[in-house]
């Protein structure tokens, strides 16, 4: 994992030995300061938001994320969305052929971004890292770009949970968000 700004600035995070190299600014008593470039940029980190689909990359981002608000004494916003295009595009018209009822599969997906949300929640819960989790439906990259206006910095998994077809670009969520943000992430 390389901690990188949004491709807006194409910047990276200063590191040591692998890990973010932290500083203390003005009357803060911990670490809390993310530095690119040395002192000339810093970035305080209060809130991380953790987006997960609950795949096993994103249990590596969640994992990942709560460390890092550890850390930084950071509190963690979580994020599963339920896409609408799992299910929408099963409704699609055009063809002749009934599709099944998907409402099972809603719910499951519904379920499944639920018992993800709980895991990084228990995972911070662990660490002593104040947390609090929100599931919704939507567009994943639409949806985390919202969310990342009102927390300092974004941790995401690479590929999520098609990271089985894995080619050398990163998932379809991930590049949206990349492209739709100047926020910083790690991805």
């Amino acid at each position: 994992n390389r901690a990188t700004w949004a491709p807006k600035s194409r910047r990276t995070f200063d590191e040591v030995a692998g890990h973010l190299s932290l500083g203390r600014e003005g009357g803060h008593g911990r670490n809390r300061i993310v530095h690119a470039r040395g002192d000339s940029t810093g970035l305080e980190v209060e809130t991380v938001l953790v987006a997960t689909d609950g795949s096993e990359v994103a249990a590596g981002a969640e994992r990942y994320g709560v460390s890092l608000a550890a850390g930084l004494s950071a509190r963690v916003a979580g994020l599963a969305v339920v896409e609408d295009r799992a299910v929408g595009g099963l409704r699609a018209a055009g063809l002749p052929v009934t599709p099944p009822p998907l409402e099972a599969l809603e719910a499951f997906l519904v379920a499944r971004a639920e018992a993800a949300g709980r895991r990084l929640e228990a995972l911070a819960r662990e660490k002593g890292v104040a947390t609090s989790c929100e599931t919704t439906r939507g567009m994943a990259d639409d949806i985390l770009v919202d969310r990342a206006k009102s927390v300092d910095l974004v941790v995401l998994g690479r590929d999520g949970e098609h990271a089985s077809f894995r080619t050398a670009l990163p998932g379809s969520t991930v590049d949206g968000f990349l492209r739709k943000t100047s926020k910083p992430a790690i991805v």
